[in-house]
């Protein structure tokens, strides 16, 4: 497994191809060891996120969007697509 420390965290990374991201979709992925959430929203824009919640430590890729936000499957906390706030 790759090691965290050894990639620069201030470039473009691949995550999916745009195809497979359906509108109101979550999809898991891990880039340079760290777990991400990508999706796309229902007005058709792509996001990515940190893929767990800082509460309970769930995987936000496990839950749904609402609005323009994440909904974490253990209690429901919701994170902006733009902040993750």
């Amino acid at each position: 497994m790759a090691n965290p420390d050894d990639f620069v965290f201030d470039i473009w990374y691949f995550a999916a191809f745009s195809p497979t991201l359906k509108r109101g979709g979550l999809v898991h992925k891990t880039i340079a060891g760290h777990p991400i959430v990508v999706g796309r929203g229902q007005d058709g824009k792509i996001f990515a996120l940190r893929d767990i919640c800082p509460h309970r430590a769930a995987p936000l890729s496990a839950g749904r969007i609402v609005k323009d936000s994440v909904e974490c499957p253990y209690h429901g906390w919701r994170f902006g697509f733009d902040d993750g706030q």
